[in-house]
């Protein structure tokens, strides 16, 4: 049989991974989700992860305070008197982002099995992973692609991208 396919030259295979891991609150304000978890640090990210909110408690965990410049690729929004009031944009997130513990192969895989199923489904049949190692507070996955269940194959292939860090 012969089927129409598509490959496209950037996809963020691993960015769908994580939203399969997280629970969606597009539908809530960030202060409802930090009520319920005041005493951890927290940071929410946004649907296309060019921004987020921290509570105070990650911001102190990431050491970003009064004095903290804003990076030269974001900007922490702060209140009147110059502190945080917890919103990051662009490369602020990832301030907080570097800090965060790093999801397991195992807890990213079925999320990269159903993306890529999904791509599939679509009739993408072949992608280039447009982030191939950490970057920012996009985690290095490419450990999860092997042990991801098959129902059929993903073939991971080496390819060189260039990143012009911010």
């Amino acid at each position: 049989m012969i089927a129409p396919s598509f490959a496209d030259a950037h996809v963020h295979l691993g960015l769908v991974a994580l939203e399969a891991l997280d629970c969606s609150l597009d539908d809530a304000g960030s202060e409802a989700a930090c009520a319920v978890v005041p005493d951890r640090p927290v940071l929410l990210l946004d649907s296309d992860r060019h921004g987020g909110w921290a509570n105070s408690r990650a911001l102190a965990v990431a050491g970003i305070d009064r004095t903290t410049p804003d990076p030269p690729d974001g900007r922490i929004v702060r209140r009147a008197d110059g502190e945080p009031q917890g919103t990051l944009r662009e490369g602020a997130v990832d301030l907080v982002g570097r800090v965060a513990p790093e999801p397991s192969a195992a807890a990213m895989a079925p999320g990269i099995r159903a993306a890529a199923d999904h791509l599939i489904s679509l009739g993408v049949t072949g992608w280039q992973e447009a982030a191939l190692t950490s970057f920012g507070s996009i985690p290095d996955f490419r450990t999860a692609i092997p042990t991801a269940p098959r129902a059929c194959a993903i073939s991971p292939m080496s390819s060189s991208a260039a990143w012009s860090l911010r």
